[in-house]
C-alpha cells in the first residue's frame, strides 16, 4: 500500500512538472486563448504611442567639426617642435574637449540665449537652476570623432535657433582658449622685455668702458695700430743703428759736419724709439708700444663682449618683436572643418520607431501576461501554502 502511494505522489510531482514545459504549440494556444486581451493591449499601445508621438515636438540637431589650433606653433613660432603643422596634437585636443563642456561655457549658453525661459523652467531656485543645466547638457554633446575631429552640436525646436546657437557656443570655444593663454603671453613678454632691458644695460655699460680705455690707451683699432706700431719700433730701430754706423765711420775719418748731424739723428732716433718702448707715466695717452701692449687685450675683451652682447639684444629683439605680432594677432584658435549649418530635418522624435516598439512591447507584455495567467491556473495553491502532496 505505501508502495502504491509512493508511486502516486511521484506520478503528481511528474505530471506537475509536466505542466510547466510549455512547447510552441502551447504558446500558440495560450496566445490563441487570450488573444482578444492580447490584441486589446496592442491596439491600446499602438493607438496611444501615435497620440504621443504626435504630441511630442520636433527637435533639429545642428552640428559643426573643429580641431584646435597648433598654438605653440602659432605663438612661438618654435623651429624643431614635435608638432609643427597647424592642427594642435592630443593634448590640445583635450584641452579644447575640457573647454567644450566647461562651466564657463554652460553659463554662458544659459544666460546669453535665456535657455531658463526657452526651456519653460523656473531658475529662482537651486532646483530650477539646476534643472536648466541638465536639460541643456541633455540637448548638448561634445565628442571625438574617428579622425580626431571634435563634434559639437545642439538640440533645439527652431533649427535657427540650433544652428545660431551652436555658432555662438563655437565663438566662445575659442574666446576661452584665447583667455586661458592669456597670462601665459603676458608673461612671457614681460620676460622679453626684462631681458632685453638687462642686456642693452649691459651693451651701453661695456660701449662706455672701452671708449674709457680707447681715450686712455689712444687705442682706436687694435689690428690696425699694432701693425703700424711694429712698422714705427722696426724702423726706428733700423734708422738708429744706420745712424750710429754711420757716426762711427764719420768719427774715424774726422768729418766735423756730418758727425754733428748724425749725432743728432742717433739722438733724435734714440728718444723716439724710447718713446716708443719705455713705461714712462708721462707718456700715457700717445703712441707707445708697452701702453699699446698694456691696452689691447682690456679692449679687444670689451669689444668681444659688446659684439656678444650685440647679437644677444638683436636675437631677443627678433624674437621679441616675432612673439609680440603673434601674440596679438587675430588668428583662430579653433580650426572649423565642418561649419554649421542650418539643419533640415528633424533628428527627434522617430515617431514611426516609437509607435513600432510600443507595439512590439505590448505584444510581448501581453503574452507574457498570458502565460502567467496560464501558470496561475494551473498551480494547485492549496499544495503550496499548505505543503500538501
Amino acid at each position: 500500500m505505501q508502495d502504491e502511494n509512493k508511486s502516486e505522489t511521484q506520478s503528481n510531482r511528474s505530471q506537475n512538472e509536466l505542466d510547466f514545459n510549455y512547447s510552441l504549440l502551447d504558446l500558440i494556444g495560450v496566445f490563441y486563448r487570450w488573444r482578444k486581451p492580447i490584441l486589446i493591449l496592442i491596439v491600446v499601445a499602438m493607438i496611444g504611442s501615435i497620440v504621443i508621438s504626435l504630441l511630442l515636438p520636433n527637435y533639429y540637431t545642428a552640428t559643426a567639426t573643429f580641431v584646435p589650433a597648433n598654438e605653440e606653433k602659432e605663438l612661438f613660432n618654435a623651429e624643431g617642435t614635435k608638432n609643427n603643422s597647424l592642427y594642435g596634437d592630443e593634448d590640445a585636443i583635450d584641452r579644447s574637449m575640457i573647454f567644450s563642456n566647461s562651466p564657463k561655457l554652460i553659463e554662458y549658453m544659459i544666460t546669453t540665449y535665456q535657455l531658463a525661459e526657452r526651456y519653460d523652467i523656473d531658475a529662482s531656485t537651486p532646483k530650477g537652476q539646476d534643472r536648466v543645466v541638465k536639460t541643456f547638457i541633455d540637448l548638448y554633446e561634445v565628442k571625438k570623432n574617428e579622425h580626431i575631429g571634435i563634434e559639437v552640436s545642439i538640440q533645439d525646436k527652431n533649427p535657427m535657433e540650433a544652428a545660431k546657437m551652436l555658432q555662438g557656443a563655437l565663438d566662445h570655444i575659442q574666446l576661452l582658449h584665447k583667455d586661458a593663454t592669456k597670462n601665459n603671453k603676458a608673461l612671457i613678454k614681460n620676460t622679453y622685455e626684462q631681458l632685453l632691458t638687462k642686456k642693452k644695460a649691459e651693451l651701453d655699460s661695456a660701449s662706455r668702458e672701452v671708449s674709457a680705455l680707447r681715450l686712455k690707451y689712444s687705442i682706436w683699432d687694435v689690428e690696425e695700430q699694432g701693425e703700424l706700431m711694429a712698422g714705427l719700433v722696426v724702423r726706428a730701430e733700423a734708422g738708429l743703428a744706420e745712424s750710429k754706423s754711420k757716426l762711427k765711420s764719420f768719427t774715424a775719418s774726422g768729418q766735423r759736419d756730418s758727425i754733428r748731424i748724425y749725432k743728432a739723428r742717433v739722438a733724435g732716433l734714440s728718444r723716439k724709439l724710447e718713446s716708443l718702448t719705455t713705461e714712462v707715466d708721462s707718456l700715457r695717452g700717445s703712441i707707445n708700444i708697452y701702453s699699446f701692449n698694456e691696452g689691447k687685450d682690456k679692449i679687444l675683451y670689451y669689444e668681444t663682449i659688446i659684439e656678444e652682447l650685440s647679437e644677444d639684444v638683436a636675437d631677443i629683439n627678433t624674437k621679441y618683436s616675432q612673439f609680440d605680432g603673434q601674440a596679438n594677432n587675430q588668428a583662430s584658435s579653433i580650426i572649423i572643418l565642418e561649419p554649421v549649418q542650418v539643419p533640415k530635418i528633424k533628428s527627434y522624435p522617430i515617431r514611426w520607431l516609437i509607435v513600432a516598439a510600443s507595439t512590439i512591447l505590448a505584444a510581448i507584455f501581453g503574452l507574457l501576461g498570458a502565460l502567467l495567467f496560464d501558470l496561475y491556473k494551473k498551480v494547485n495553491w492549496n499544495n503550496v501554502l499548505h505543503g500538501k502532496s
